[in-house]
C-alpha cells in the first residue's frame, strides 16, 4: 500500500475458488472463509464466504449500531428475520441489513447453505477470530457479552 495524502492507495487483488483464510465458528457447523478483510481493504469492507451445515442453530436476534451487513445466498435456503419480517432466502437472494435493524438468520431445509457476507466497515473477521478462545455462552455468558459489546453486536432476543 502507498500513502496518498491521508488515504491509503490500495492495490487490487484476486482470491480464487477455495482460497482465503478459513475461520471455523465454535460450537456450530459453520465455516467463514475471508475473501477480503479489513487489512486488505484499508478497513472499508469485509467479504466472507460462509458455509452453514443444515443443523446450524443460527444467530440470536441482534442489531449493530454502526455495522451494515449484506448477504447473498449462493446455495441452499436461509431463513432471515429482518426487522419484523421473516423470509426464506434461496439462491440468488440478496438481503441488505442497515445498522440499527434487528435481524437473525438460520439455515432451513435439509442441505447446507453457502452465502456471502459483506460487512461495512471492514474488520468483522476480528469478532470471529476472538470467538475461538471463548468457552460456550452457557459456560461464560459474561465473556460473550463483553465480546459482543466490543464488536458492535447487541443481542436482543433468541434465535429463530
Amino acid at each position: 500500500m502507498e500513502k496518498q495524502g491521508e488515504r491509503q492507495r490500495l492495490r487490487g487483488f484476486v482470491v480464487g475458488p477455495g482460497e482465503g483464510r478459513q475461520i471455523k465458528i465454535p460450537y456450530v457447523p459453520e465455516i467463514s472463509t475471508i475473501k477480503a478483510g479489513a487489512a486488505d481493504t484499508g478497513g472499508t469492507i469485509s467479504v466472507h464466504e460462509q458455509w452453514h451445515g443444515p443443523d446450524d442453530t443460527g444467530v440470536p436476534r441482534h442489531f449493530h449500531h454502526e455495522l451494515v451487513e449484506m448477504y447473498y445466498v449462493l446455495e441452499g435456503d436461509m431463513r432471515f428475520l429482518l426487522g419484523e419480517e421473516e423470509i426464506v432466502a434461496g439462491p440468488g437472494t440478496f438481503v441488505y441489513i442497515p445498522h440499527g435493524t434487528v435481524h437473525a438468520w438460520r439455515p432451513t431445509g435439509k442441505g447446507p447453505v453457502r452465502q456471502l457476507l459483506i460487512a461495512i466497515p471492514g474488520g468483522f473477521e476480528g469478532y470471529l477470530d476472538e470467538m475461538q478462545s471463548l468457552p460456550t455462552p452457557q459456560e461464560n455468558a459474561e465473556a460473550w457479552r463483553d465480546l459482543n459489546r466490543r464488536w458492535d453486536v447487541e443481542v436482543v432476543g433468541p434465535t429463530l
